[in-house]
């Protein structure tokens, strides 16, 4: 059996989508300290970039998508069909219990895809990618880069703009690096959780690219899955929307769980990656601090010699402090502090058991 559902997953993979044979895992969400500084956020967990029935590539229902967010814990799902906004029209959007389903769309150009979140109507894909974008802001929208490094989609034109920001991991890119056959063998010999252990990789392309881009510009990073729920085998996702949730999350300290707080989250950058794979992880956050108050990660501070970093992990990891790409400080533990010497873009990654486990967006300090 587990062989034939392989079978299907790699056919899947073939084709360009993730998929795999997966099963429902239950596990005890642990307690999380809340951070040591009052905010007037709450971390919401988030899946980001989901297709569903509207996507010619996806038979997966919002019934499907709803209940695999629930046993996730997650707050909100992201859905982005390809190319459409039929869902949006559809008025499948809005609360289901409490869950928070988002619609925005997946748009393919002639740079690569985009997410755009926030907006009433298809754009235009005839035209440009910077024409695009333009219409997207005009619209209050966000944009962001899909898969940017991924060999068979990797995005063309770096330098466009106005541009939200990208996805600095995706999971879909990551099974299919290791290859058809490798994949195939996984899925065949791993129970699910082992299977995407071992395929889980640091995305050192995608975080390179980010650190690079952020010397120049702003740009806000999510982590992604680009779920399909393509594969059925007696009318069942192989590839199901529940074990995928529980590998990656985008997490944005928002005011409430609504669309208008959690699209102002994802645009000032007040987010954070966990990978809940490697451990689930809730409030996780940087923020600097200084005499004339407090000020979060995405958001922008003046360089002062009293001007202080911290960064609070519920769960002892690995805090690695990184400046303007480069590594500066590191600390195992729950808590780090740093002054800063010089102006830069701050960032923070957390390793657990000596994978990756979290990664802030930056802090901009300017002189």
């Amino acid at each position: 059996m587990r062989a034939l559902l392989a079978a299907f997953g790699l056919a899947g993979f073939l084709s360009g989508c993730a998929t795999f044979a997966s099963l429902d895992l239950p596990r005890r969400m642990p307690a999380f300290g809340d951070p040591p500084v009052p905010i007037p956020y709450r971390d919401l967990r988030g899946a980001v970039h989901v297709h569903s029935r509207y996507s010619h590539d996806s038979k997966g229902t919002f019934d499907e998508i709803v209940r695999a967010a629930r046993k996730a814990r997650l707050d909100f799902v992201v859905v982005t069909d390809h190319n459409t906004l039929q869902g949006l029209r559809e008025k499948m959007d809005g609360f289901y219990g409490n869950t928070l389903v988002l619609i925005g769309t997946e748009v393919s150009t002639g740079a690569g895809h985009l997410l755009a979140l926030g907006i009433s109507e298809e754009p235009d894909r005839n035209q440009d990618a910077s024409e695009i974008l333009r219409r997207i802001a005009a619209e209050g929208g966000l944009s962001f880069i899909a898969h940017g490094e991924d060999k068979k989609k990797r995005w063309a034109d770096w330098s466009v703009a106005p541009l939200t920001g990208m996805e600095i991991y995706s999971l879909s890119s990551d099974v299919r690096a290791d290859g058809h056959l490798a994949v195939g063998l996984g899925a065949i010999a791993l129970p699910p959780r082992l299977f995407f252990r071992s395929v889980f990789d640091k995305p050192e392309a995608l975080l390179r690219r980010w650190d690079e881009l952020l010397r120049e510009r702003r740009l806000v990073g999510l982590g992604s899955l680009d779920a399909h729920a393509k594969v059925r085998l007696l009318g069942r996702p192989i590839d199901d929307y529940s074990t995928m949730f529980r590998v990656v999350q985008t997490h944005a300290w928002a005011h409430e769980l609504s669309k208008g707080a959690v699209l102002e989250a994802l645009k000032q950058g007040h987010v954070y990656v966990g990978f809940d794979l490697v451990a689930p992880i809730r409030n996780f956050l940087l923020w600097a601090e200084s005499p004339k108050g407090v000020t979060l990660m995405g958001d922008e501070v003046k360089f002062g010699k009293d001007l202080e970093l911290k960064v609070f992990v519920p769960r002892s990891g690995e805090i690695r402090l990184i400046k303007d790409g480069t590594l500066v400080a590191k600390k195992k533990g729950k808590f780090m502090k740093a002054f800063v010497t010089s102006p830069g873009v701050f960032r923070v990654e957390v390793y657990r058991r000596r994978k990756l486990w979290i990664v802030s967006n930056p802090l901009y300090v300017r002189s």
